[in-house]
């Protein structure tokens, strides 16, 4: 119990918590912004799945040499739309991203991986990952990633057995 409710206030309160903990610019919070997070020492990913004028986003920030945190791309698939919840999970490592987009194609679910040629490079949309045919119905696949080395790893917590 006192899990979920401290969750439910995270979730609530995520948009403040990270304006005044890391000095980011309100205009990018609104409805579902920090859904998810991802950073490492200098850089920071969050993800808006829900925007209330278009598709979800992902923001990426870096850390520059005063020590503050600046964006520097907004991030969206080249086939998402506003409900597809693209932003819902992210996972990172070096120049590899995924983004879950859970209730993209009727909730089946869609992960995209977006890669970077250098720390410094641009992140470019590589491909679009769809759940196995007998999990596809309402699977949510991309729910939840995690990536170690070059294993992906990806949940659907709507796939029964």
């Amino acid at each position: 119990m006192l899990r979920t409710v401290s969750a439910r206030i995270f979730a609530a309160s995520a948009p403040v918590l990270l304006s005044c903990l890391l000095g980011l610019p309100l205009h990018a919070q609104e409805a579902n912004f920090g859904r998810a997070l991802t950073m490492t020492d200098t850089e920071l990913f969050i993800g808006q799945p829900v925007n209330w004028y278009g598709p979800g986003v992902v923001y990426t920030y870096r850390l520059d040499a005063a020590g503050q945190w600046q964006q520097r791309e907004k991030l969206s698939a080249s086939d998402t739309l506003r409900m597809d919840d693209f932003g819902h999970a992210l996972a990172h490592n070096d120049n590899s991203l995924l983004v879950g987009a859970p209730r993209k194609s009727e909730s089946a679910g869609v992960v995209y991986a977006f890669t970077r040629a250098s720390r410094n490079g641009s992140w470019q949309q590589q491909a679009r990952l769809e759940a196995p045919i007998e999990s596809a119905s309402r699977g949510l696949f991309g729910k939840a990633l995690a990536l170690s080395g070059d294993n992906a790893f990806i949940g659907a917590p709507g796939v029964s057995g």
